[in-house]
């Protein structure tokens, strides 16, 4: 914050300095210089941000890497995780390994500081899966495409299929 707001204040020098050749007042040159500035910092933030983000962690991680740590990122496990186009079946199990609910994913709550909600449509077909040993045999038997979440707050594991072959 300290490095945006010394270029806010060098900007601010340099359109004072620029609008000097006028003959304008001393406060209108103040606030010509404001406006411009907080208009090009805006348009620099939507332009540049997002690129100087990228390219932050992947210098991070470049050096996490030498050091044999795992990849940084700024989103949430949950918004990785959970960010598909398509849905996807799930198959949610608490920590005693018991199906708590099947089906496929409908809405997710994206915001991370709020409880984990979602909406599940039910199966086509009656589910086969009702244990972990189940689910696990599934993923195998099947060579499946899946991730699991495992969220400690809440007990439960959430069996992600993404794919999977017969």
């Amino acid at each position: 914050m300290i490095l945006f707001s010394i270029i806010n204040y060098c900007l601010f020098m340099f359109t004072i300095s620029l609008l000097d050749s006028f003959e304008i007042s001393e406060k209108i040159k103040i606030a010509l210089s404001i406006i411009i500035v907080l208009i090009i910092t805006l348009l620099l933030s939507f332009i540049l941000m997002p690129f100087i983000s990228i390219a932050f962690s992947k210098v991070i991680n470049h050096f996490r890497r030498k050091q044999k740590l795992a990849s940084y990122d700024a989103k949430s496990v949950k918004s990785k995780v959970f960010n598909f186009k398509n849905n996807k079946a799930l198959y949610i199990f608490d920590f005693d390994n018991n199906l708590i609910c099947a089906g496929y994913s409908n809405w997710i709550t994206e915001t991370d500081n709020v409880d984990f909600d979602m909406t599940l449509s039910p199966f086509d077909d009656e589910i086969h899966i009702h244990n972990i040993h189940e689910m696990n045999d599934f993923v195998y038997r099947k060579d499946t495409d899946s991730e699991i979440y495992i969220n400690f707050d809440k007990k439960i594991k959430i069996f992600i299929i993404h794919s999977f072959s017969e």
